[in-house]
């Protein structure tokens, strides 16, 4: 779902129901590019706003609560196994649920954590999840007026994000290396 950044007051919706799904894209490598194949939809009861890993092995999507509120996230695994020229696609139990609300996440490139923002009335504060330990750590403590968001993994390990100051209509980019401190790197 949408998530408008600078004037939201909570979490993006998350109106998912029993009967919601996944559509899932493999691509094929030809020998010089990528080719897409048919999409392959699969059960996701409950969850939308899905992110594949970047090894495309896990995908965690939002859960739906009542009257359309986020309850937090669900991790699972995609088994893939290759069938004539495309995928039969399920997913795994959840190997992990995350009962702590946000907006869409972002992966690390290790995927061992999951980054996300979390919209409180008028400040917005990222955090970070390690799914090797399964803590949860707020990034940043805004200020009223002030908000971290749309967070994203570069390959290092710094997590990249836009501070938008609504008060003085100001935005610049920040990055935090909580990832790689937290990993002892």
């Amino acid at each position: 779902t949408s998530d408008s950044g600078r004037s939201a007051q909570t979490d993006p919706s998350a109106p998912w129901n029993a009967s919601s799904t996944m559509k899932i894209t493999p691509m094929i490598f030809d020998g010089t590019t990528y080719q897409p194949r048919p999409a392959v939809i699969v059960d996701s009861p409950y969850e939308g706003d899905a992110v594949l890993s970047p090894s495309g092995q896990l995908v965690a999507s939002r859960l739906a609560g009542p009257e359309g509120r986020s309850l937090g996230f669900s991790v699972r695994r995609v088994n893939a196994t290759r069938f004539g020229d495309s995928y039969r696609i399920t997913l795994s139990d959840p190997l992990a649920t995350i009962c702590t609300p946000g907006a869409k996440v972002s992966f690390s490139f290790d995927e061992r954590f999951m980054v996300t923002h979390h919209h409180d009335g008028s400040r917005t504060n990222l955090v970070l999840f390690d799914l090797l330990d399964g803590s949860a750590h707020t990034l940043t403590n805004m200020p009223e007026n002030m908000r971290a968001i749309f967070p994203h993994f570069r390959s290092d390990g710094w997590i990249y994000f836009l501070v938008m100051d609504n008060e003085n209509n100001r935005e610049f980019v920040a990055a935090s290396d909580a990832a790689l401190e937290l990993a002892g790197r």
